[in-house]
């Protein structure tokens, strides 16, 4: 993938700006629009993108031309609305931020949702989060990271994904009750302690109620789904029978003939177009009611298992108002829940420890001795997942970032067959002195001489030599 061009407009004014395979974006001075313009790039794309303080991306159209191993894209985006051309001359009218998946997946030619949603992640290092961004946490605005998730996508595990809906609900259930337990400690130290109460519910009946319409629903859409790429193929077969009679269409007016070619039926290709759209738009709600499906299941189960007749969590919440929950039991299902999170954890690292998370570790090494940073890493993989890397801090963290993302663009590359861009904003950090830029510059020259690499900085660097510079004197549409 590569950026060619962008074009921005405001009101009647245009501005024009060309990517080479190094470029620089380049000013005396800060706050000028070096940042911005990093940001409009995957803006266009179709990210959801905060503004920055001097330009309102919303007010904005932007026409970006991107290169992938499809073939040249066009993207023109204006707000919410995104109008995505690829070579093939297919144009799609979409929706943000719905629709956002389905673009990713044009451009980065897969459909695991697991690996798009964190490819911004590894190759964008925005100036306020990126250079603090390990292995999880925020890329920019909303936009999130998640190793774990991205390897998971990789592997492409299918258990794993009804284990992760499983431990979402585990995590949330162990905050709620945490919250509850406050309450309880309070009314213990006010109230009387009532030590019996009934909890009968009718809960477990809406559950498998609920469940069931789900299923119907899926039921449906699955048929549906079906029944539009039978339709898809048909129109296929149709068409390539009536060019295999090698009929001939005679002009109204000139008399000319043609040979009937499936091209010259009016309106085909936008027909099936939106049958395309139309089976994507259905996998996506099919997608979402998997996992509710998923959720009530683990609920139903939690609910046989304790009482029978309703999940611990929320029969304490709707009743609290009219009884004092026993202390013990809340501590009781706050201890199963914290195991039962160990459990899931454990078995969600061993599916996760592979020989991608071993090429991810050595490649991090690898970088890592370049920098001088190999010390304060651990000796085993699967310190990539832990939460403790967020004890670094200055030169050390921005160095270890900085290997931390080339590692994960090495193996991207693998899984994708085709070369990311980097795009760095301020690679200078407060306290990278210019040897460890020197360090960093190297390792771009010599182990990413074939991917496009787009800086925005004040700086310039003796060891980046860009074929493309991009100088802001005041602001960015000057």
């Amino acid at each position: 993938m590569r950026f060619i061009n962008l074009t921005i407009k405001e009101g009647f004014f245009s501005k024009n700006f060309d990517f080479g395979d190094k470029t620089a974006i380049y000013s005396h001075i800060n706050s000028v629009g070096k940042s911005t313009l990093l940001r409009l790039l995957f803006y266009s794309i179709g990210y959801s993108i905060p503004s920055t303080k001097k330009i309102r991306f919303d007010k904005l159209e932007t026409i970006l031309y991107l290169e992938t191993v499809e073939g040249i894209c066009e993207i023109y985006r204006k707000d919410k609305d995104i109008v995505l051309k690829c070579i093939d001359s297919e144009t799609w009218k979409l929706r943000l931020p719905k629709d956002l998946e389905f673009i990713l997946q044009k451009i980065f030619n897969i459909r695991n949702s697991d690996v798009l949603l964190n490819i911004i992640g590894a190759i964008y290092l925005d100036q306020d989060k990126g250079w603090t961004l390990l292995n999880r946490g925020t890329v920019i605005g909303g936009i999130k990271f998640k190793i774990d998730q991205l390897i998971q996508g990789m592997l492409n595990i299918e258990p794993l994904q009804a284990l992760n809906v499983e431990l979402e609900e585990v995590v949330e259930g162990i905050s709620r009750l945490k919250q509850l337990k406050k309450i309880v400690d309070y009314q213990h130290e006010n109230t009387t302690i009532i030590k019996e109460s009934n909890f009968e519910s009718t809960k477990l009946l809406d559950l498998e109620k609920n469940l069931s319409m789900i299923m119907g629903k899926i039921s449906s859409l699955e048929s549906e789904k079906d029944t539009l790429r039978v339709t898809l193929e048909k129109n296929e077969e149709y068409l390539a029978y009536l060019e295999n009679l090698h009929l001939f269409i005679k002009a109204p007016e000139s008399g000319e003939e043609f040979l009937l070619k499936k091209e010259f039926v009016k309106g085909f290709g936008a027909y099936q177009k939106i049958i395309e759209l139309k089976i994507y738009n259905l996998e996506r709600k099919i997608k979402e009611l998997r996992k509710k499906e998923e959720k009530i299941r683990i609920e139903i189960r939690d609910s046989e298992k304790f009482f029978n007749t309703e999940n611990t969590i929320e029969l304490f919440e709707n009743r609290l108002n009219l009884l004092v929950v026993p202390k013990e039991t809340i501590d009781s299902e706050l201890s199963r829940l914290k195991n039962r999170k160990k459990e899931l954890e454990s078995i969600r690292l061993n599916y996760l420890s592979s020989e991608l998370m071993q090429k991810i570790y050595e490649n991090i090494m690898y970088f890592a001795k370049k920098l001088d940073v190999a010390e304060y890493l651990e000796h085993e993989k699967d310190f990539i997942l832990t939460s403790d890397l967020k004890s670094y801090s200055g030169t050390i963290l921005h160095k270890l970032v900085f290997c931390f993302k080339l590692a994960y663009i090495v193996e991207l590359q693998k899984y994708l067959g085709f070369r990311l861009p980097i795009v760095l904003d301020s690679p200078s950090g407060r306290e990278v002195d210019q040897k460890n830029i020197e360090d960093m510059f190297k390792i771009l020259n010599e182990d990413f001489v074939d991917n496009q690499i787009i800086i925005a900085s004040i700086f310039e660097y003796p060891l980046y030599s860009p074929d493309k510079i991009i100088k802001i004197n005041k602001n960015l549409l000057e």
